[in-house]
């Protein structure tokens, strides 16, 4: 529900991150959006850093009962050397693989609901 707080740890490629997501936007059966004003970032266990990250979901309803599902996620960095770092050891083709697994881990959580529902 809106503005409602989520703590996560995750890791994308050799990223550890942890974010506190608070949900900013909430429309049913359209999109979800969470927003982490700070996210702790460790790279390869070694390297810390801290960025923003906001991260969107949308549902697009199709014909048959079923829905395409997208996924952003913006990563904002504290300055251009952490940007330019990022981009030096390939950080956007990780978090695109990472967006890639959210978006599986959210549609089988949503088609779990759906059957748990169905069955009841």
């Amino acid at each position: 529900m809106k503005d409602a707080v989520i703590d996560v740890w995750e890791t994308a490629g050799f990223q550890f991150v942890k974010h506190k997501y608070r949900v900013t936007e909430m429309l049913a059966n359209e999109k979800m959006k969470l927003v982490s004003e700070k996210s702790n970032v460790r790279v390869l266990g070694l390297f810390k850093g801290e960025n923003r990250s906001e991260v969107e979901f949308r549902f697009h309803p199709i014909p048959g009962g079923k829905t395409n599902l997208g996924v952003t996620i913006q990563i904002i960095f504290s300055n251009r050397i952490r940007h330019f770092m990022a981009r030096l050891f390939f950080t956007e083709a990780i978090w695109k693989s990472h967006a890639l697994e959210e978006m599986k881990a959210l549609a089988s959580i949503i088609e779990q609901q759906f059957y748990e529902t169905k069955d009841t």
